[in-house]
């Protein structure tokens, strides 16, 4: 029953994550997906090399601080990279319609 619950709450967290950054650009979201996932597993697996008395305690507690710690960063920090004002800021002659960061094809700008 936990299993199912937890599933449910995932599930929901993520499609409201989702619904909230409905404008940002997908690779950036994905490195920071990768990135919190990492610096959770990262202090578990380096410890548990190289720590002869590291357990189970250790491992539960270094995942949920490097996961909780590396979500309040990118929350804390990332958080103007959602926003409408953080796009590129280059000339709009540097810009087609509706694309964002396309060059035109004339060698330099007008």
């Amino acid at each position: 029953m936990a299993a199912r619950i937890t599933s449910l709450v995932v599930g929901v967290v993520g499609i409201l994550i989702g619904l909230m950054a409905e404008k940002a650009n997908v690779a950036h979201l994905v490195a920071l997906a990768f990135a919190v996932a990492s610096s959770g597993n990262l202090p578990v697996v380096v410890l548990s090399l190289f720590w002869r008395k590291f357990n189970t305690a250790g491992v539960i507690s270094g995942l949920v601080v490097g996961t909780v710690a590396s979500i309040g960063l990118v929350y804390g920090f990332a958080q103007h990279d959602l926003s409408e004002s953080s796009r590129c800021r280059c000339p709009e002659d540097y810009h087609r319609h509706g694309e964002e960061a396309v060059f035109p094809a004339s060698g330099s700008p007008a």
